[in-house]
């Protein structure tokens, strides 16, 4: 990605390509290397790495620092999908324009108690690993079982930004804090949202004459689709079908949340929603089971541009179930 800065002298030498600053601007192209003074460069990964010095797994540092007419994003987090484009586009979102992006791989050993930094070793990046190939991994036996260190996979990343004011500097990390819990919510979740839509693909089975509601297979067919690689599950959670003041809403079960709407993210809303149409669909369906005492089950399926009110309603288990969902092209920005 280019910087934008001006070059007043394309043969001076680039970036140091030795030790931590060579793994660091391993895939810095020689062209965007040479806008900048070496000392910049340097100056730079030595920052980032004083913003690792000390990081537990499960959090993210995250500092912002100010160099002339530019700001100098620095990250440290676990590595998961996403990160990048996440943290892009809520760089976009606060109005930053971007100039350059660095996003180095590494594995870090670190002491189990403070996460003070002992040793960081790059990731190749240009190495196709695929699962179980240990052969083409790095060679970091000297970063693993050493006393009370660990080790973690880390994203390091760094983006050059027009100056930011310092009056919203905050704000803006503050964002950068919540797209990457964001994305770790969804990522930890991933494998039990994925086990979710199959439990409700083959919960449908329960319904009696299955023949007279079209949709039904439709439902399990589209389910499974989902899960089979087709979309990036963000978020879900289950509601239950109750009458309030003469109107079928949704109460949300405690406790049920997944991914972007697990319990104590900022994607948590209001605990009530009004379906009046999809609940009389819903309290029509013949269960070859007794129905819950709550009311009929069904589950409301959500994509990415649809909201939860204006889902397609489906007969399915003993409560209702938001699964917030996205195409695995879409996914890589965060829902808004």
């Amino acid at each position: 990605m280019s910087s934008g800065s001006s070059v007043e002298d394309r043969s001076k030498p680039a970036v140091v390509r030795e030790g931590f600053f060579g793994d660091y601007y391993e895939h810095l192209a020689e062209e965007d290397a040479r806008g900048y003074a070496a000392e910049q460069l340097t100056s730079r990964a030595a920052a980032h790495r004083e913003a690792g010095q000390s990081r537990k797994p499960g959090t993210a540092n995250v500092r912002i620092a100010n160099e002339g007419d530019r700001s100098i994003l620095y990250i440290v987090t676990d590595d998961m999908p996403f990160l990048v484009d996440s943290v892009n586009a809520e760089l976009v979102r606060q109005n930053c324009a971007i100039r350059l992006v660095m996003h180095p791989l590494f594995v870090v050993s670190r002491d189990h108690l403070t996460g003070d930094l002992s040793d960081i070793a790059r990731v190749p990046s240009n190495i196709g690993i695929s699962s179980g190939d240990t052969a083409a991994m790095p060679n970091i036996a000297h970063l693993i079982a050493q006393g009370d260190n660990v080790s973690h996979m880390e994203s390091w990343i760094a983006v050059e930004v027009d100056r930011v004011a310092d009056d919203f500097q905050k704000e803006l990390v503050d964002g950068i804090h919540r797209v990457l819990n964001d994305v770790r919510a969804a990522v930890e979740d991933w494998p039990k949202m994925r086990t979710k839509a199959l439990e409700l693909a083959s919960s449908l089975d329960k319904v009696a004459h299955p023949e007279d509601i079209a949709e039904l297979r439709q439902a399990q067919d589209l389910l499974r689709w989902l899960d089979n690689g087709n979309f990036t599950f963000l978020g879900y959670r289950e509601y239950d079908l109750i009458t309030e003041n003469g109107e079928d809403v949704l109460e949300l079960r405690e406790a049920s949340g997944l991914g972007l709407l697990r319990a104590g993210t900022t994607r948590t809303k209001s605990s009530t929603s009004p379906m009046p149409d999809a609940g009389r669909r819903a309290r029509s369906v013949p269960w070859s089971s007794p129905k819950p005492t709550r009311g009929p089950p069904f589950t409301a399926l959500r994509t990415w541009t649809t909201s939860v009110s204006k889902a397609s309603m489906l007969p399915v288990t003993s409560t209702v179930s938001a699964a917030s969902s996205a195409s695995s092209q879409r996914a890589r920005t965060p829902v808004p």
